[in-house]
């Protein structure tokens, strides 16, 4: 089964662009980046393939090309950039990467303008005794638009057998538009993966929270079950202890030593039972002297 259509927005927007009709205008004015990108392209340096670049340049798009394609080349990038602005969407010189962008949606779309070349194979007899290159790279003429959010990977529309770049302008303003919808939704994931992230990060938290509580609670049950039966053991001893002093002639009486040795020893079997109230100690004025030092 299909997928349906999207109906955003963008994607709308997307389909109104497409369906423009934009033609090569020879005679129009160029846009004051398409003039200092055309000064910069005529002036520059022919480098050993063959190529000018405008790159660096300051205030010139970006464009790749060789002398030969100058003229088609600022006329294709002068009507994409006057198609773009009379649809809103800004074009200007990124300040750090010095790159050609597009504002739409809220994201900045680089492009760039480039001639493709052929490799040559360079007979062994002609390069030379030291020479090693195998191949040189020759312009062969074909202008390719490019488009891209980001440094890994671009879509691409060129000129082709049946159509010039010069037909094709809806084309490339459809990709750049296209290319903002992705950076946006991809935008809008990293945003929602950032919120659930968020909300897993904070169940996480509760759950130790939680699973700390439970340990807390665990440990003080054994604590609880460990003195339980250390005042019974206490008992059972302090029984016996009092049953072997009498059978021994020892006077167990309240107000003799081992009577009093005794009911000692019966509070501290009840300061270890959870289930009777604990009778006061001198143990509990520990923490008077621990927070001191001598």
């Amino acid at each position: 089964m299909a997928e349906p259509e999207p109906t955003d927005p963008e994607y709308l927007r997307i389909k109104e662009v497409e369906a423009l009709e934009i033609r090569v205008d020879a005679s129009a004015p160029l846009h004051r980046l398409v003039a200092a990108t055309a000064k910069a392209i005529k002036s520059g340096h022919t480098d050993d393939r063959g190529y000018r670049s405008t790159r660096w340049h300051e205030g010139a798009l970006d464009l790749h090309i060789s002398p030969a394609t100058v003229d088609r080349s600022i006329q294709i990038l002068n009507t994409v950039v006057l198609a773009l602005e009379k649809q809103s969407f800004p074009v200007s010189i990124d300040k750090e990467s010095h790159h050609s962008v597009a504002k739409i949606f809220g994201h900045e779309i680089r492009f760039e303008l480039v001639e493709k070349y052929n490799q040559i194979r360079i007979p062994e007899d002609q390069r030379g005794k030291y020479s090693y290159p195998a191949v040189r790279y020759q312009p062969n003429g074909i202008l390719e638009f490019r488009v891209s959010s980001s440094r890994y990977g671009y879509p691409a529309i060129r000129d082709g057998k049946r159509q010039k770049l010069e037909e094709q302008i809806s084309r490339i303003l459809g990709v750049i538009v296209r290319e903002a919808r992705d950076a946006k939704l991809a935008a809008e994931r990293r945003i929602q993966e950032e919120i659930e992230r968020r909300r897993r990060e904070i169940e996480r938290q509760k759950l130790a929270e939680q699973i700390r509580n439970e340990e807390e609670k665990v440990a003080n049950l054994e604590t609880w079950v460990s003195n339980w039966t250390r005042a019974g053991q206490y008992r059972d001893f302090i029984f016996s202890l009092e049953k072997a002093w009498n059978a021994a002639g020892k006077d167990t009486s309240p107000e003799a030593e081992h009577g009093k040795r005794l009911a000692w020893m019966r509070k501290q079997a009840d300061r270890l039972d959870p289930l009777v109230e604990s009778p006061s100690s001198i143990l509990d004025r520990k923490s008077e002297i621990e927070r001191h030092w001598y």
